[in-house]
């Protein structure tokens, strides 16, 4: 989802259905859609729907979240999610 002001394309909200037993998130970027080369943008999120910074524009990344519960145990990564955000903020 957009962000709703200076939509530039380095930037979504990420919303996820939540995981029963997780206290936080942690949102991994990669350039391919099986995880190679993925990076860490989101840290400790403690719930769906935070904004995500640090992307590129005009490109396909994918996005996955890691599930952590109370003793930081981490999930498998989630089944990766396709995006292509588009640099639209006219203010340049």
């Amino acid at each position: 989802m957009a962000p709703e002001r200076e939509y530039d394309g380095r930037r979504c909200h990420v919303h996820f259905e939540p995981a029963k037993t997780a206290v936080k998130y942690d949102i991994w970027v990669s350039p391919y859609s099986d995880g190679r080369g993925a990076v860490q943008l989101g840290a400790g999120w403690t719930r769906p729907g935070e904004l995500l910074t640090g992307l590129s524009p005009n490109i396909d990344l994918y996005l996955f979240v890691v599930a952590l519960d109370k003793t930081n145990k981490s999930s498998r990564p989630g089944k990766a999610f396709k995006i292509n955000l588009q640099d639209m903020f006219p203010m340049k």
